[in-house]
Formats: C-alpha cells, structure tokens, sequence
C-alpha cells in the first residue's frame, strides 16, 4: 500500500482558481481517495480533487469525501454524481463526527460533463478572487504583527 499526500496549492480549474490539492502523477490504479482539507478557504477546491484523481482510480474505488454535513460538501457530492451520472454513485454517509460521504467509481469515466452549477461558481469564483486575495494578505499582514 502506497499513500499519496497531496498539500494544497493555488491552480485552476473551470476556469476559476482554486486552492486545492497539489497536481502530480497518481499511481495508476487508485483504491481509495480521502477528501478532506479546510473547506472555507479552498471553496471548491476538494470538488477538483476528484476531477484530478478520477483518471486514476479503479473501477470499485471508494472516494471518502469528509464534512458531509455541511451543505457545500453535499454539494461537491452532487456535483461529482451530476459529472460523471454513469460512472459513480453514493454508498453509504457515515454518521460519526461531521459525518462521510463514500462514493464508489462504478464505470471508467470520460472527462467530467461540466454541470450549469460548476461553470456558475467558477464565473462567481473568479469575479470574487481579486477581493479574496486582498483579504488573505490583509490577514497575513495582521497575523504578523
């Protein structure tokens, strides 16, 4: 068994930065993918995650995707199922903590089908980053000090 640990970084993605996991080469044949991370400051950046691993995982994959009590990690989950409707579905939620989502890779999937939802947070995402940025360095300037 080989675990991959991914640190976040800033990227693109839809059009839109994000601060998500890092790129790098997968090993070809992916078991199982945690998705975790702060959700407040990466905003669809454990979406993306997925769209970068999918290529890598293997048919019968568990992708466990945390915080699934909030309402933006239910939405990444709909958003996963909406990209790929023949190739992934949900398992099971874990009800501990803040509760999991397991989703399972059913099919080899084609490229991610961009949903109405994903293109409109990319364009609001994109409009709203030069003010997040300004925020993050007036932040970093007081934690500084």
């Amino acid at each position: 068994m080989k675990l991959v640990h991914r640190p976040l970084a800033w990227q693109r993605h839809g059009g839109a930065p994000y601060l998500s996991y890092t790129h790098g080469t997968f090993p070809r044949a992916v078991d199982a993918l945690l998705v975790d991370g702060p959700p407040h400051w990466t905003r669809r950046g454990r979406e993306a995650c997925l769209y970068q691993a999918m290529p890598s995982l293997k048919v019968g994959a568990r992708i466990f995707l945390d915080d699934y009590r909030r309402a933006a990690e239910q939405r990444t989950a709909r958003n996963w199922l909406d990209a790929y409707p023949s190739a992934l579905r949900l398992v099971a939620v874990i009800e501990e903590g803040d509760h999991v989502a397991v989703l399972e890779k059913t099919a080899e999937a084609m490229s991610p089908r961009h949903t109405l939802s994903r293109r409109a947070d990319a364009h609001l995402q994109a409009a709203l980053q030069p003010l997040t940025s300004r925020v993050r360095r007036a932040a970093t300037r007081l934690r500084g000090r």
